[in-house]
C-alpha cells in the first residue's frame, strides 16, 4: 500500500471487518453493493450539483476511504486526498417511456455488476439521467462498507443545503464534521474479554438456527439474486394504536416489532427458545455529535428470546426491552466474533432471519422552497446473506417490508408470513394483560378457511341405502386399499 495521498490511516469497525471478509470470500456476489435511485423534479444545474457532491465528499473522511489487507496483520482503511467526484449526465428526453425504463433497468444492473475494488477510492459512483423536461433521475451506487442508511440521509441533506447555497449565494451553516476514525478509536478501547464473556453467556446452549419454512423454490432462482419483497402499509389508526401500546407498556415501538417476530418464530418452529438477527443503530451517545457523523455504525446482533405462553404480553415486552438494553454495551462486536464464541458450529449461521427498525433522520427538502433540491426515492436495493429480513419504517403510517431470498422462499409463503406478522401485532396491542398464548397468528381469511371452508363436508346421499351398504360398495370399488393397520399387521 502506497502512502501517497493518504490523509489518515486506522483500523476497521467490527461491521466493516465482517463486510470485508464476506466480500473477499465471495467477490462476485455483490452482497454489499448498495444502489439508491431518486427522482429530482424541476430544473437542475448539473455543474452546481456536482460541486455540492464534491464538497460533501471532501467534508467526510469515510467517503474518501479505501481498504487494504494484503501484507497487513490487520486490515486498515486509508483516507485519501484528491478524490474527484464525476457525475456523468445522459439526456433521455427524446426516448419513449418504455425505452427510458428499460435503459434505467439496464444501467442499474450493469452498475451493480461492476462492483468495487475496495483498495481504491471513491467506493461510490453517481449518474444523472435527464428523463423529461421537468424531471431527472439520479443513481447513487456505493459499497455498504462506507456507510449506513442513516448516513445516506445526512449526505443527501448536506448536498441539498450546499446546492441551494451555491445558487443563492447565501452561506450555509453545516454542523462541524467528526472523522469516522473517532468512532473506530472508541470501539477499539473496549475490553474484549468482557465482551466475549457476555456473548458466551447470552448464547450458551444454543446450537442451531431457529427453523423456518425455507426450502429451495421450484423456480430455480440463482443464489445471491437480489432479494424480493412483500409490503404492508398500516393505517394511521393502526400505527397510533401500536404507538399507544408502547407508551402504555413503557417500551419502544421497536420492542413491539421484535416481540411480533419472536412470536412468529415460536409459532412456526414450535421452539420456546428462538434466535434471530437484530439490526442496531450503533451510534453511542458517549461520542459527541455522533448523530451527525457519516459512516458505518449499524451492526447486526443475535437476539435470543425465551417464550412462556403463560406470561402476559406486557411483562414479556418489558423483558425484551431490558434484554436489548443490557446488550447495548456490547453491540459494537463483529458478528463473526460472536459466532465464534457461540455453541453453533462454524459454517452454520446463527440465524435465518433478521429485523431492522429503520429509524433515520428526516429528509431535508421542501418543494415549496425556491431553489431547494428534493430527492424522491424511486428504488432501493436490498441484499443480505440472511434469507428473511423484516424491515420496518416508522411514521404516521408504519411501513412493513418482508425481504426474502427468492431461491429459498416463495412469494406466496412470504405473503402469508407478512399477514401473520400483522395479525400478531394486532394481537399484541389488544391487551397487555393477555397471555402470549392468547395472541392469534392466523388471519381472518385463514380462520374462515380452516373452520368453515375445510369443515364444509355436508353431502346429500340417497336414502335407500344403509351405512353398511355404502361401506360394501366402497370395498367393491377399492378392494386392495388399506382399511385397518394395527401392531404391524394390516387388512385391506
Amino acid at each position: 500500500m502506497s502512502l501517497n495521498n493518504i490523509e489518515d490511516l486506522y483500523s476497521l469497525a467490527p461491521m466493516q471487518k465482517g463486510m470485508l471478509f464476506q466480500s473477499l470470500v465471495d467477490p462476485a456476489a455483490g452482497m454489499y453493493v448498495e444502489q439508491l435511485v431518486y427522482s429530482i423534479q424541476g430544473p437542475l444545474d448539473t455543474t452546481r450539483f456536482q460541486r455540492a457532491w464534491q464538497a460533501v465528499v471532501g467534508r467526510h473522511s469515510i467517503l474518501r476511504s479505501s481498504f487494504h489487507w494484503e501484507g497487513q496483520e490487520e486490515p486498515l482503511q486509508a483516507v485519501q486526498t484528491g478524490v474527484v467526484v464525476e457525475i456523468p449526465v445522459s439526456d433521455w428526453r427524446e426516448l419513449p417511456d418504455d425505452v427510458r425504463r428499460e435503459q434505467l433497468d439496464s444501467r442499474m444492473r450493469a452498475d451493480r455488476a461492476m462492483g468495487f475494488g475496495l483498495s481504491s477510492a471513491p467506493l461510490q459512483r453517481w449518474s444523472l439521467m435527464h428523463f423529461t423536461d421537468e424531471s431527472w433521475t439520479f443513481c447513487w451506487t456505493f459499497h455498504h462498507i462506507l456507510m449506513d442508511r442513516w448516513s445516506t440521509t445526512l449526505v443527501l441533506n448536506e448536498v441539498s443545503a450546499l446546492y441551494q447555497s451555491y445558487g443563492s449565494g447565501e452561506p450555509v451553516d453545516l454542523k462541524p464534521v467528526r472523522a469516522y476514525g473517532d468512532f473506530v478509536e472508541w470501539v477499539d478501547g473496549h475490553d474484549v474479554s468482557r465482551t466475549q464473556s457476555y456473548w458466551g453467556r447470552a448464547l450458551k446452549g444454543f446450537t442451531a438456527p431457529t427453523d423456518l419454512p425455507l426450502t429451495p423454490t421450484l423456480r430455480g432462482e440463482p443464489e445471491n439474486a437480489p432479494h424480493m419483497a412483500v409490503h404492508d402499509l398500516l393505517s394511521e389508526d393502526a400505527t397510533e394504536q401500536i404507538n399507544g401500546m408502547a407508551r402504555q407498556c413503557r417500551v419502544t415501538v421497536n420492542t413491539l416489532i421484535q416481540g411480533a417476530w419472536a412470536l412468529l418464530l415460536h409459532r412456526y418452529s414450535g421452539a420456546s427458545d428462538v434466535l434471530y438477527g437484530m439490526v442496531v443503530a450503533g451510534r453511542p451517545p458517549a461520542i459527541e455529535n455522533v448523530d451527525s457523523m457519516v459512516g458505518l455504525f449499524i451492526n447486526t446482533l443475535p437476539m435470543r428470546l425465551s417464550i412462556d405462553d403463560t406470561e402476559s404480553v406486557g411483562s414479556w415486552l418489558r423483558r425484551i426491552q431490558s434484554q436489548a438494553s443490557d446488550a447495548r454495551e456490547y453491540e459494537h462486536t463483529s458478528l463473526v466474533d460472536i459466532q465464534g464464541w457461540s455453541d453453533v458450529p462454524r459454517g452454520v449461521p446463527l440465524f435465518n432471519s433478521l429485523v431492522a427498525f429503520q429509524n433515520t433522520p428526516t429528509r431535508r427538502g421542501d418543494s415549496s422552497t425556491p431553489g431547494d433540491l428534493v430527492f424522491s426515492t424511486l428504488r432501493t436495493t436490498w441484499r443480505s446473506d440472511t434469507p428473511l429480513s423484516l424491515l420496518v419504517s416508522p411514521g404516521t403510517k408504519m411501513a412493513l417490508s418482508l425481504h426474502y431470498d427468492p431461491s429459498r422462499c416463495d412469494t406466496a409463503v412470504a405473503q402469508r408470513m407478512m399477514g401473520h406478522v400483522r395479525t400478531l401485532l394486532q394481537g399484541i396491542i389488544a391487551d397487555p394483560e393477555n397471555r402470549l398464548s392468547d395472541v392469534p397468528l392466523l388471519t381472518t381469511a385463514e380462520r374462515h378457511q380452516l373452520l368453515v371452508e375445510w369443515n364444509s363436508t355436508q353431502k346429500e346421499l340417497p336414502a335407500d341405502l344403509c351405512l353398511h351398504q355404502w361401506i360394501e360398495q366402497q370395498a367393491d370399488r377399492t378392494p386392495d386399499l388399506l382399511a385397518v393397520y394395527y401392531d404391524g399387521e394390516s387388512i385391506s
